[in-house]
């Protein structure tokens, strides 16, 4: 399995077309862009308001077991919930269910049918999943958890509904959750495009930076070496023409807005590179392919890396899932871009995301 420095290249997804051994915790990701924060205990339990349907609402952290190694156990999830229905996003998938008194029922039908219930009782959730072309049934417990300083986690930035006044939906990161979206209090108005600085002496300050409400001060669209404020995003149609929404969260789908590229053709202006890119949002609403416009960094094919704007041209973050060495830059390949002599013996082109010929030479 390769592994990819902004995301892993294996999805932990419920989509059963796309299942292969995935990790159990969530998705590691760029390092410069995301924290660790306690979590605290949160109570979800509350009646959804008029509709006597009880809150699910929040993030969920599980203990899961599955009978099948083809089926993902769900290690984190997201739920947002709009009276009785809900959505449910676990592994960067969106799945759809509705709440009956103390049981949230969600799952999906395409390409395999994979129903989930959810019921809490007074020491947190009892998980049970059923996969039945495959026999295969999950089984997990767990409980919520809250992003350290957040008024309430997994919010929407499309349509902010936080609970505190002055709070903005942003990305942080809590503990062992991930990157996670949360609300936080608002401590600047930076505007989209400006110039912003986070201050990396520790990682519980990302996602606390100087821009507006709706923006993420992020290294997307910005010269090497520096941030701007992005805007923040969670369906494909968020961010206008000539832009993608690049996935950053490790649980749900929000992400940030990146100028669309293709690799090995465009150029994105001085300083810049067209990149390869395997979080971008598609109309789908799955998790694909395709090329964005990143920073060009300076380090050589080979040497260490913390994520993609550390390489240069036509290069990206890797390395195998298993290999202690740790990720380094390595040039990107496809079809008609095959992997050099002078990149390394033993290297082969791997594709990164399902039905793409894109990828980057690794050696086995």
């Amino acid at each position: 399995m390769v592994q990819h420095k902004n995301v892993w290249l294996m999805f932990s997804t419920l989509a059963l077309s796309t299942l292969t051994a995935c990790p159990s915790t969530p998705a590691p990701v760029d390092a410069s862009m995301l924290a660790d924060t306690p979590s605290a205990m949160l109570d979800a339990g509350a009646d959804s308001p008029s509709t006597g349907c009880e809150n699910f609402a929040g993030y969920y952290q599980l203990a899961t077991t599955c009978t099948s190694s083809l089926v993902p156990p769900i290690a984190s999830a997201c739920v947002t919930q709009d009276g009785c229905n809900v959505r449910v996003t676990s592994g960067r998938t969106l799945l759809v269910g509705t709440v009956s008194g103390g049981t949230m029922t969600f799952g999906t039908e395409t390409p395999t049918t994979y129903t989930c219930r959810v019921t809490r009782g007074a020491s947190g959730v009892t998980l049970a999943c059923e996969v039945p072309a495959l026999s295969a049934t999950c089984s997990g417990r767990g409980a919520t958890a809250q992003a350290a300083n957040a008024s309430n986690t997994c919010c929407d930035v499309s349509a902010p509904t936080c609970t505190a006044a002055g709070d903005r939906c942003t990305l942080v990161n809590g503990s062992d959750m991930g990157s996670v979206s949360a609300c936080i209090p608002t401590t600047g108005a930076l505007t989209e495009g400006m110039t912003c600085v986070r201050d990396m002496s520790t990682m519980d300050n990302v996602g606390r930076d100087l821009c507006a409400a709706g923006l993420f001060c992020a290294r997307t669209n910005a010269p090497s070496g520096t941030r701007t404020c992005a805007r923040l995003c969670n369906t494909p149609t968020g961010c206008g023409a000539g832009f993608a929404c690049e996935v950053v969260s490790s649980v749900d789908t929000t992400g940030v807005c990146a100028p669309r590229c293709e690799v090995f053709t465009d150029t994105c202006g001085e300083g810049r590179t067209c990149g390869y890119s395997s979080t971008r949002l598609l109309a789908s609403g799955g998790i694909g392919g395709g090329g964005a416009c990143r920073p060009v960094g300076t380090t050589a094919p080979g040497a260490a890396c913390v994520s993609d704007s550390d390489c240069g041209t036509l290069q990206g973050c890797v390395r195998l899932a298993a290999s202690p060495s740790g990720f380094v830059c390595q040039p990107m390949c496809d079809g008609a871009h095959p992997c050099l002599p002078g990149d390394g013996a033993g290297q082969e082109c791997v594709a990164i995301v399902n039905g793409d010929t894109r990828g980057f030479c690794v050696r086995y």
